[in-house]
């Protein structure tokens, strides 16, 4: 089990990755989707599916880099995972949305907004 988290985040830290994101795409606060690209692909510039492996490819040697992934690539298992860390770090709301892919196949999704660091 990982230990409770408290701030300064430190380089250490299991959150640090995401809260390095955070800093680096949304320093004063943002919006993103949980939408998988390749389903709605006119969402994923929007989309942490998207946006936060980007982020992550070139801390592959830091600690917990293969957790973040494994939870990313797991998603509909893990994410409630990283909903949980998100709300650690900043304060946010998040709403379901849904929308009908290329198939005509409706794809459900959450929208995160959330504010500037704690």
């Amino acid at each position: 089990m990982l230990d409770a988290f408290t701030f300064p985040i430190r380089e250490n830290d299991a959150i640090w990755l995401l809260y390095k994101w955070l800093e680096h795409d949304y320093p004063t606060g943002g919006t993103f989707n949980t939408t998988k690209p390749e389903q709605l692909p006119d969402l994923a510039q929007d989309a942490l599916l998207v946006r936060f492996p980007a982020f992550l490819r070139p801390y592959s040697r830091f600690p917990y880099y293969r957790l973040w992934m494994s939870w990313l690539e797991n998603f509909g298992r893990f994410g409630k995972n990283i909903y949980v860390n998100l709300r650690f770090l900043r304060d946010c709301a998040e709403k379901s949305a849904k929308k009908y892919d290329q198939s005509r196949v409706q794809q459900r999704y959450r929208i995160f907004t959330f504010g500037p660091p704690k």
